[in-house]
């Protein structure tokens, strides 16, 4: 039987294949910035699509980076992405939500 944590765990490996997620803002070079050096991201409610997940319930999305697993220092292949609450949860403390939706309507 697939669970919500299934769904979601492999809904992240295919939307972030060959990526490692980095909650939060990178400050200064982010591509929000424009030359602030006090810069920072905040998090927000949005109906985008969740960048990690691609959940695409309503709900607050914050700020995070994509790095490429063949990352070198100095490349700029890094990606300014915009993820869910879940997300930063599993990304950060490697937590899977017990439940999860991707799309309205989805029964949990």
């Amino acid at each position: 039987m697939t669970t919500d944590t299934d769904r979601f765990e492999d809904a992240v490996a295919y939307c972030c294949k060959g990526y490692t997620v980095a909650p939060g803002c990178r400050g200064p070079e982010c591509e929000h910035a424009e030359g602030d050096e006090e810069h920072r991201c905040e998090p927000s409610f949005s109906w985008s699509q969740c960048d990690s997940c691609g959940t695409t319930l309503g709900g607050d999305r914050e700020p995070a980076t994509m790095i490429p697993h063949d990352y070198k220092a100095g490349e700029d292949t890094m990606i300014d992405v915009s993820i869910c609450t879940d997300c930063v949860i599993a990304w950060a403390n490697g937590e899977s939500p017990e439940t999860w939706q991707q799309h309205p309507g989805d029964s949990t």
